[in-house]
């Protein structure tokens, strides 16, 4: 992925966020353009949240595509131990401004494909609003499913998902921003 190319993209479509926004969502100002989506994503943080609370004990979580931290920041507060992974700089380092150093939550800048995790380390492997970033979703899964605990479960949340119908049209969208 040419990430200078996805920044510029992400910046015309208003999602790179000033600090005093992205240190608050998944709140945000009603009037913004982007508020319906965060309102769909606050209400999806939240069922995750209840979902892993469920567990009796921490649990480490990988929050992959974690872009400026604020999921990643959001169920640490929650108790549990989190990497949020990216290979987006900019926002990697507002996520560390924002939300780190604390124990249990940390950012890094890597490729999935050739991140240092060992086998079976995390309980929950987390694509929120990222798996249409992804050339081959059987290989992303098989390479996540590695990273899992026995019983682990990877989330996928708030990713666009076309039928055929809409295809066209998105395709046409993203023609548009290149």
């Amino acid at each position: 992925m040419d990430v200078d190319l996805y920044l510029r993209v992400r910046e015309k479509e208003g999602r790179l966020y000033p600090d005093e926004i992205a240190a608050r969502l998944p709140s945000i100002p009603g009037d913004h353009p982007l508020a319906d989506e965060w309102r769909a994503r606050s209400a999806s943080a939240s069922r995750l949240v209840r979902h892993l609370s469920r567990e009796s004990k921490p649990l480490s979580i990988l929050d992959l595509g974690c872009g400026n931290g604020w999921l990643s920041n959001l169920l640490h507060k929650s108790g549990h131990h989190v990497i949020g992974v990216d290979r987006n700089r900019r926002e990697l380092k507002q996520a560390a401004r924002l939300f780190g150093p604390r124990s249990g939550l940390s950012f890094l800048e890597a490729d999935i494909f050739l991140a240092p995790f060992a086998a079976g380390y995390f309980d929950v492997v987390l694509l929120s609003s990222v798996i249409q970033y992804f050339f081959d979703l059987p290989a992303l899964l098989r390479e996540l499913s590695r990273y899992l605990k026995p019983r682990g479960e990877i989330h996928i949340m708030d990713s666009p998902l076309y039928s055929e119908a809409e295809l066209e049209e998105a395709v046409r969208r993203s023609e548009q921003y290149y």
